[in-house]
């Protein structure tokens, strides 16, 4: 089993991939390569984003109290926010929304730019 890597860990090793003398040679020949490069460092920033909202969430415990739902941070902060059924599933919907845009991101690199990744995934172009 491969190691498990945060997120910003592999965004930041994604893009640093990017600069390899190869990759760049690749890309400056293809004006097709060009726009998915630059269209990275946009989906990378959504990704990042996306996942420090889901670690806020991914860090606290449900309560119920006074008939409703509270997301709850422990001691010493003691935080508590109301649940609300839209936002976790607004959160819920970009997340398969951005996974199914990365997915088709790598499939789009990996036709122009052939690479190989225990974690690639083909989608249907």
């Amino acid at each position: 089993m491969g190691q498990v890597r945060a997120l910003t860990e592999r965004l930041r090793q994604t893009t640093k991939a990017f600069d390899a003398q190869h990759v760049v040679n690749a890309v400056s020949t293809d004006r097709r390569l060009v726009t998915l490069r630059s269209q990275w460092n946009k989906l990378s920033e959504r990704a990042r984003k996306l996942g420090e909202k889901r670690n806020l969430i991914g860090h606290t415990f449900l309560t119920w109290s006074s008939d409703k739902v509270f997301r709850e941070i422990g001691l010493p902060w003691s935080e508590r926010v109301e649940v609300s059924e839209k936002d976790d599933n607004d959160q819920i919907s970009e997340i398969g929304t951005l996974t199914t845009e990365i997915a088709f991101y790598t499939t789009q690199l990996g036709i122009l730019l052939p690479f190989s990744d225990d974690d690639q995934i083909i989608t249907t172009v």
